[in-house]
């Protein structure tokens, strides 16, 4: 019988968390407040995730974390700190993007798992691959993987394949979008995207419309292929949205996941009530959408409810369409569909000038409020009142620590080892004399149970192995009483507080991080110079072939020096020790720690990410053990799309100017600054 994938859930704050739980989540996924790239979210304090995670585990669900922006070099400890808290939080896997993270997380923490972040912008089977060599578990494909590419990919893939299966898409491939952060210092690589590609620009003719505004994803009619071709985790994006998407999205997929067929039309009603864009398979169609991005269709999510009327300095009257519920998150918009003015949740209405607490369609009702509206302007819905999870969320379970077990029980002699992440091991052993069995010997699920259970506070036992005498009789009794002396020994000999086990986290990067250096290595002239054969940030799966003989036949003219823009260029140029490899901006670099990474896969020099500022850039290349280079001569791209883009001039509503060409070497659309050059942007940290 054929595997069911994952079910995971979006977690931007612990009711939401709950919210998927209720509704059939197997796992989801969630951040702290820094280091992710959802930092607008709610987000978790490391109490509440610790107690989340605990509620998680009881029900055999699974907690991620998110660590997934890039960090830059004068951000190392305090994100350590962060990162000190993790052996006690025991997430299931971290989420990651950045390889000076990946490569910090191995070394502090090597027995955590790591998920490829689809910031990675893995989209092939070699960047699978080099995924694979950095040691990660599982690799979150690039959301432009089409579903023919996938059904080549997955076969062969050494790690689980996670896919995102509904909700909102990126313009952009993933991890190479630089609009937001050069238009404000909003980056998107570091968890403060602006969503700028969901306003609207003008075009070389004046018409204005969302040119860079793609439609939401639901990949629920292909599910059941997603299932054959064993797709490990099936993954709902939102973690900016509230308890009733999450809630109602999730139970949708649960749905279709238990029973597609008798479940259709229940789960079909549900994702149609979800506030959401118009819906489609997206890039899990047979080819690359072509009408993805409609300009004509406004780039907000969310289901309009109203027209405003009238605007006073005390509210706002409005004509409903739809029904309207106090406790309901809504936004005021211009009647073009442009930027969104400012959102609320509905505390109190009027109808009539009565208090009101629902209000139905051909309704006139009064806001209370200071809102700067004008008649004709449009109330949205974005989230539903009646999802209330708080008072599951408060009664969450106290925060425990995880102690893994080794336990060796004979008839004469039972010992246990226990595990605590950055402590010594705690040994117990007692001696015992139990009988010959007559009948059936103390059985492995007994056993575990015993040490499973008794466990004192802040601590939660996991059985990690387990070698049992056959053939003996372990009195109830007896066994209780043996339980309740391993834990009162514990207990006195390994301490609850914390502090050990993440002090030594820290003390392990103060000795990780680099020394002073004599001088600052330089970037070789003659590298500028010679000729470079460069492999593309983007290369779809049916033409790695093309691009491997291209390499190979560069390399037979003579070429030494090769740059490559994607993790899935370490694996292609591995058979070729003569080159010297460069790699190029796609990959974030903004630590040492990612220097020493991309070494160990072949690098010689490196390209300093493009949204570092002068202060980072210039940490970054005293700290580097490698040479550094800034971009090549050529623009860089604000976004790069597989989506058919409106080409020419774009303009928006500041009067930046920004062109869309077409890349036949990538086959990817691109965006540009027509008037500002983003690295010294970037450096100065605004447009001038």
């Amino acid at each position: 019988m054929q595997k069911k994938p994952e079910l995971l859930a979006p977690a931007g704050t612990p009711e939401t968390a709950i919210a998927a739980a209720d509704a059939g989540a197997d796992a989801v996924y969630c951040g702290l407040g820094r280091f992710n790239a959802r930092e607008r979210a709610g987000n978790f304090t490391a109490d509440s995730l610790g107690r989340t995670i605990e509620f998680f585990h009881r029900s055999r669900k699974k907690v991620y974390l998110t660590l997934n922006t890039m960090v830059m070099e004068p951000e190392l400890p305090a994100f350590v700190e962060t990162v000190s808290l993790l052996r006690d939080l025991a997430p299931d896997a971290v989420i990651v993007q950045d390889p000076g993270v990946i490569w910090l997380l191995r070394e502090l923490i090597p027995e955590l798992p790591l998920h490829g972040s689809t910031q990675m912008g893995i989209h092939n089977h070699a960047g699978i691959a080099a995924a694979a060599s950095m040691g990660m578990r599982r690799v979150i494909l690039e959301r432009q993987v089409t579903l023919p590419e996938l059904r080549k990919i997955l076969p062969a893939s050494p790690l689980e394949i996670e896919v995102f299966l509904h909700g909102s898409l990126c313009c952009s491939l993933s991890g190479r979008c630089y609009l937001s952060g050069f238009c404000g210092g909003w980056s998107g690589n570091r968890g403060k995207c602006k969503q700028l590609c969901r306003r609207r620009y003008a075009d070389d003719s004046g018409r204005r419309g969302f040119y860079l505004s793609p439609g939401d994803l639901s990949a629920a009619e292909v599910l059941p292929e997603l299932i054959r071709l064993g797709v490990a985790s099936l993954k709902i994006e939102g973690r900016l949205r509230g308890p009733e998407y999450v809630w109602k999205t999730v139970r949708a997929y649960r749905l279709l996941l238990d029973d597609f067929e008798d479940n259709y039309a229940e789960a079909m009603e549900l994702l149609r009530t979800t506030t959401t864009r118009e819906l489609s398979p997206a890039f899990f169609a047979d080819s690359i959408p072509q009408k993805l991005v409609r300009p004509e269709r406004p780039g907000y999510f969310g289901t309009e409810v109203g027209q405003i009327l009238a605007g006073n300095a005390s509210g706002m009257e409005v004509k409903l369409i739809r029904r309207l519920h106090v406790g309901d998150r809504l936004r005021i918009l211009p009647p073009d569909g442009g930027e969104s003015v400012t959102g609320f949740e509905l505390a109190r209405m009027t109808r009539d000038r009565k208090p009101a607490t629902v209000a139905s369609a051909g309704d006139k009702v009064f806001l209370p409020g200071h809102f700067s509206v004008s008649p004709g302007w449009l109330l949205v819905k974005t989230g539903e009142n009646g999802f209330d999870f708080s008072r599951q969320t408060a009664a969450l379970p106290s925060r425990r620590f995880p102690v893994k077990l080794e336990l060796r029980l004979t008839q004469e002699n039972w010992s246990a080892t226990a595990l605590v992440a950055g402590t010594k091991p705690f040994r117990w052993e007692c001696k015992v004399d139990f009988a010959a069995a007559k009948t059936h010997g103390f059985q492995e699920e007994e056993a575990k149970n015993v040490f499973l259970s008794g466990a004192p506070e802040p601590w939660r036992p996991e059985i990690a192995a387990l070698a049992l005498e056959p053939g003996f009789f372990a009195p109830a009794g007896e066994v209780k009483a043996l339980r309740r002396k391993f834990w009162a020994a514990f207990k006195e000999a390994v301490p609850a507080g914390l502090a050990d086990r993440s002090a030594g986290v820290l003390s392990r990067f103060c000795q990780l991080r680099p020394q002073p250096r004599p001088e600052v290595p330089v970037f070789p002239a003659e590298w500028d110079t010679a000729e470079r054969f460069v492999l593309p940030g983007f290369i779809a799966e049916a033409d790695l072939p093309l691009w491997e003989k291209k390499l190979a036949d560069a390399v037979r003219r003579g070429v030494r020096i090769a740059e490559v823009r994607g993790w899935h260029g370490f694996p292609m140029v591995k058979p070729y020790p003569q080159l010297k490899i460069i790699s190029g901006e796609a990959f974030p670099l903004a630590n040492s720690f990612g220097v020493r990474l991309l070494q160990e896969l072949g690098a010689h020099a490196c390209t300093i990410a493009p949204e570092l500022d002068a202060e980072a850039a210039e940490m970054l290349r005293r700290d580097s053990g490698l040479p550094l280079q800034e971009r090549g001569a050529e623009d860089l791209p604000l976004l790069v799309s597989r989506l058919p883009l409106h080409a020419g001039t774009i303009t928006d509503a500041r009067g930046n100017h920004f062109t869309v060409r077409y890349d036949a070497k990538e086959k990817l659309s691109k965006l540009y600054s027509a008037d500002h050059d983003p690295r010294r942007v970037f450096r100065d940290g605004k447009l001038k």
